[in-house]
C-alpha cells in the first residue's frame, strides 16, 4: 500500500467539437499543473488498444465543465 504504479499508454487524441476545443484545452492545461492536479482521463482498452473514453476536471465531465464555464461568462444559467 503506499505505492505509487506509472502506465505509459500511447494516448494522443480526444475527439469533441471543435468551438470546445480551445476552451477544453486551456481547462485541461490549467487543471493538470503539479500545484493542481485535479484532470484526468478515462480510458478504454479492448483487443490490446487503448482508447480515452472522457476528460475530468475536478470530477466533472470536460464537455458540462466547458458548458458551465461558458455559462458563467455569458451570465446564463449551466446546463443540468
Amino acid at each position: 500500500m503506499g505505492q505509487t504504479a506509472c502506465l505509459r499508454v500511447p494516448l494522443d487524441r480526444f475527439y469533441m467539437e471543435e468551438n470546445l476545443a480551445p476552451e477544453m484545452d486551456a481547462a485541461f492545461r490549467e487543471h493538470s499543473r503539479p500545484s493542481e492536479r485535479n484532470a484526468y482521463f478515462t480510458v478504454r482498452i479492448r483487443d490490446g488498444s487503448a482508447a480515452i473514453v472522457n476528460l475530468w476536471i475536478g470530477g466533472v465531465p470536460i464537455r458540462d465543465f466547458v458548458a458551465r464555464a461558458q455559462a458563467r461568462i455569458s451570465g446564463n444559467r449551466p446546463p443540468d
